[in-house]
C-alpha cells in the first residue's frame, strides 16, 4: 500500500508528462483504478476513524452528480467515465493514506517532501541555465512519450521543475514553504532556513504570481484562523514575513529585466479573456438554464449572446477557458453542481478546523486555502488534487499515532 501511494505522487509530481504510444495512457490514469479498488476495500472494512466518512461521501455524491451531468450533457461516455475515474481515484486517496499512516507506518509528509525535492533539484539545474527535465532522462526509451515543452519554459526561463506542468509546480513548491514555514517555528536551525530560502526563490524563479503573491498573506491568515486569541504573535509573523519579503523582492529588482520576463508583463487580452469568459457565460447560464449548466458545446454561444461589445477581448481564442473553479461549476453543472463544490469545501474547511491533530492543522490549512484561491485564477480542481486529499488524512489521524515526518 505503501508503495502505492507513493507511484502516485511520483506519477503526479515527476513523471506527469509521461505516456505510452497514446496521451491518455499515462501511469497516473492506471493507479486511478488501483486506488478505488483499494478504498472500497478499506471502507468495507471499517477499520478507521469514522469521521472521515462524512467529508468522503459529500465528495462521492459530488462525484456521482458530474459523472450524470457529463454523460447526459457535457461529454461522451468515454470522456464521462474517465472524469469519474480521476475524480473517485484522488478522493480515494483519503481512506488509503488514513489506513497507510494507521496501520503500515506511512510517513505521508516524508514521502510527498523526497519525492518533490527531486522536482526541485531539477529547478535549481534550471534556474543555473541547464534546462534539463525528466523527459530528457527517459526519452531514449522507444515506448515511452512526453508531453511538448511549453513555449513559456523555452523562451521566457520559467522553471518547472522535473516535467513541464509549471502551474502545478508552484503549488507543490508552495506546499513544500508551507511545510518549511510551519517546522522552523519549532526548529530553526541554519540547514532548514537554507532550504525554505532556496524554495522561495525556486517559487520566484517559476514566476506563477498567483502563487507568489498569495502565499504568506495566506499561510498567516491560516494562523490567524487557527489561534485568533494570539494577536500578539501573529502581528510578530506579520513584521517576520515582511522582512522575508523584503529580500525577496530585492532579488526579484535585480532580476527584472532578465530572469523574470514572465512575471512583470502586464495584464493583457489573455488575462482579460479568461474573466469575460466567466463573467458572461455565467450570466448567461443564469439565465438560461440555472439549476444544471449548459453543456460546452454550447458555452461559446452563450458567451456571445451575452457578451458586452465594448469590452476589449481577445477573439481568436476559440474555446472557454476555465480558470475558475467556481465559474467552471457553475457553467457546466449549474447552481446545484456549485451548491455541491461549496458544501465540499465548507466540510472541508470544517473538518480542519476541529481537528484534533494540532501537529499538522497549519499545514493544512494553509494548502486547503490556497487550492482554493488558485482556482480563482487556474485550472486547478479541489476535488482531484493529489496533494489536498493525501494532506486532509492527517487530520483524521490521532496525533499518538503519528510519528515525527
Amino acid at each position: 500500500m505503501n508503495l502505492i501511494l507513493n507511484l502516485n505522487y511520483i506519477s503526479q509530481f515527476i513523471l506527469s508528462d509521461l505516456y505510452i504510444f497514446y496521451s491518455e495512457f499515462k501511469i497516473y490514469n492506471f493507479l486511478y483504478f488501483i486506488n478505488i479498488l483499494l478504498s472500497l476495500s478499506i471502507i468495507r472494512k471499517d477499520e478507521l476513524n469514522k469521521n472521515y466518512k462524512k467529508l468522503f461521501f459529500y465528495t462521492f455524491i459530488f462525484i456521482i452528480y458530474i459523472f450524470l451531468i457529463d454523460l447526459f450533457k457535457n461529454e461522451t461516455l468515454l470522456e464521462a467515465l474517465k472524469n469519474f475515474l480521476r475524480n473517485f481515484g484522488t478522493i480515494s486517496l483519503l481512506p488509503i493514506t488514513m489506513y497507510a499512516i494507521k496501520f503500515k507506518n506511512f510517513k505521508v509528509i516524508k514521502s510527498i517532501k523526497i519525492i518533490l525535492m527531486i522536482s526541485i533539484f531539477f529547478a535549481v539545474l534550471q534556474i543555473f541555465g541547464y534546462r534539463y527535465m525528466v523527459n530528457d532522462l527517459l526519452s531514449l526509451l522507444p515506448i515511452i512519450k512526453f508531453e511538448e515543452v511549453p513555449y513559456e519554459f523555452i523562451n521566457i526561463i520559467r522553471i518547472a521543475g522535473a516535467n513541464t506542468n509549471y502551474i502545478g509546480f508552484a503549488l507543490f513548491v508552495s506546499f513544500l514553504i508551507i511545510f518549511y514555514y510551519n517546522y522552523l517555528l519549532n526548529h530553526k536551525n541554519f540547514k532548514n532556513i537554507l532550504i525554505f530560502m532556496i524554495l522561495i526563490i525556486v517559487l520566484l524563479f517559476n514566476q506563477t504570481r498567483a502563487a507568489i503573491f498569495s502565499l504568506f498573506p495566506i499561510i498567516l491568515l491560516s494562523e490567524y484562523l487557527i489561534d485568533k486569541k494570539n494577536f500578539k504573535g501573529f502581528i510578530k509573523k506579520v513584521i517576520i514575513s515582511i522582512l522575508i519579503i523584503i529580500p525577496i523582492y530585492l532579488i526579484y529588482d535585480y532580476f527584472s529585466y532578465d530572469g523574470f520576463r514572465y512575471i512583470q508583463q502586464n495584464i493583457g487580452y489573455g488575462d482579460t479573456h479568461r474573466l469575460y469568459t466567466n463573467l458572461y457565460m455565467i450570466k448567461g447560464v443564469l439565465s438560461e438554464s440555472p439549476f444544471f449548466g449548459t453543456t460546452k458545446d454550447e458555452a461559446w454561444d452563450i458567451f456571445y449572446k451575452y457578451y458586452n461589445p465594448e469590452i476589449p477581448f481577445d477573439s481568436s481564442k476559440d474555446t472557454p477557458t476555465n480558470h475558475n473553479q467556481i465559474g467552471y461549476y457553475l457553467r457546466y453543472y449549474g447552481v446545484i453542481g456549485l451548491l455541491f463544490f461549496l458544501l465540499l469545501s465548507v466540510q472541508m474547511y470544517k473538518s480542519i478546523k476541529v481537528s484534533i491533530n494540532n501537529e499538522y492543522k497549519l499545514i493544512v490549512l494553509s494548502y486547503f486555502i490556497l487550492e482554493i484561491f488558485y482556482s480563482f485564477v487556474h485550472n486547478n480542481f479541489l476535488i482531484n488534487s493529489i496533494l489536498m486529499w493525501s494532506l486532509i488524512s492527517l487530520i483524521f489521524i490521532k496525533k499518538n499515532v503519528q510519528t515525527n515526518e
